[in-house]
């Protein structure tokens, strides 16, 4: 499939949501409840997984299997992100640690911190490409494992290009 073939059917998907306002609607509002909106990433979990098959959203119904799904795209996340999180979380502590000192001392803590900082976001940049075909590789095998399946999604991603 062509570029803008894939385009224009993904746009032709999307208008599709603003058909049915009720269903937009709910959606919205449960995306703002802390907990609930894990509906929300249960409901995208189904649309992948239906999708290209199905040209019509899926309905917005079995509301625990979606949330569920949600959380399981949530754990996976984070799951993904531990080692960037850390890293940040180190560089931030650097320029925190910057208040108790002077000097050279000082210079040295501020460039480490804010090289730290960036070196944790151009790895969780890299590593949310690989989330991103990771949570669907779960999605369409149905499989929480295939989310780390690394060698699979590595494969994957090469053949996209």
């Amino acid at each position: 499939m062509k570029l803008e073939e894939n385009l224009g059917t993904s746009i032709e998907y999307a208008k599709k949501m603003f058909a049915n306002l009720g269903r937009l609607l709910i959606l919205i509002v449960l995306n703002f409840i802390p907990i609930v909106d894990f509906i929300v990433g249960g409901y995208m979990w189904r649309v992948v997984h239906e999708s290209p098959s199905s040209k019509d959203l899926p309905l917005l119904e079995r509301y625990g299997e979606m949330w569920v799904n949600g959380l399981k795209v949530l754990v996976a996340s984070i799951i993904y992100m531990i080692i960037p999180i850390i890293i940040i979380l180190f560089g931030a502590l650097g320029l925190v640690a910057r208040m108790w000192t002077h000097g050279l001392q000082l210079r040295f803590l501020t460039a480490t911190g804010i090289i730290t900082i960036l070196v944790g976001v151009i790895i969780a940049f890299f590593l949310s490409i690989i989330l991103a075909m990771g949570i669907v590789h779960m999605i369409k095998h149905n499989s929480f494992g295939k989310a780390f399946a690394f060698s699979e999604i590595l494969a994957i991603i090469k053949k996209i290009g």
